[in-house]
């Protein structure tokens, strides 16, 4: 009779332990997922704040061409002026090539390197369209011109709507010119 109730208080014990044993496991998953996610928010926000710095870089890199351009090139002539206009925009995309150039300096995250490679794209190619209307103006050519402009005006828009999608401030102001 004493073996039996050894027996059964060893039994008692065992399946106890094994009780424990299954309660400490699950609490210990319980804990090791929310590390996890504590690690993943960690990330994330690590993340996004990483991308707010870009941004915030690159918006400064635009004011700056935004306070040369109203200081060399204060005011805009009419389209009508072909001579003017052309002087005025060729000094705009002078400008605007010297803050896409300083704009690519500033590293990129790679979580964002796709969005601001289509953003920066659609910047060079609008300041390659006026360029070269500029320079179509100049020599008279007013229709070829006239293409040139809509082309530049167009991609600009583009560029605005990606870069304000993106997060930027001041930079997604650069385009149309």
């Amino acid at each position: 009779m004493l073996v039996a109730v050894l027996v059964a208080a060893g039994a008692g014990l065992a399946t106890r332990a094994v009780l424990d044993a299954r309660i400490g496991e699950a609490a210990t998953r319980v804990r090791a997922a929310a590390l996890r996610q504590d690690a993943k928010t960690a990330s994330a926000v690590a993340t996004r704040s990483t991308e707010d710095a870009y941004l915030a870089q690159a918006d400064t890199v635009c004011v700056k061409g935004w306070a040369k351009g109203k200081v060399e090139l204060p005011d805009r002539p009419p389209r009508e002026d072909p001579q003017a206009y052309a002087r005025w925009l060729a000094g705009k995309v002078g400008i605007g090539e010297e803050t896409l150039r300083s704009w690519q300096a500033v590293p990129v995250p790679a979580t964002i390197d796709r969005e601001i490679s289509d953003i920066l794209d659609r910047y060079e190619r609008s300041l390659m369209a006026y360029g070269a209307a500029a320079s179509q103006l100049a020599a008279g050519h007013t229709e070829e011109a006239g293409n040139l402009l809509r082309r530049g005006d167009r991609l600009g828009r583009d560029f605005q709507r990606l870069a304000t999608e993106a997060g930027f401030e001041e930079c997604n102001e650069a385009l149309p010119l």
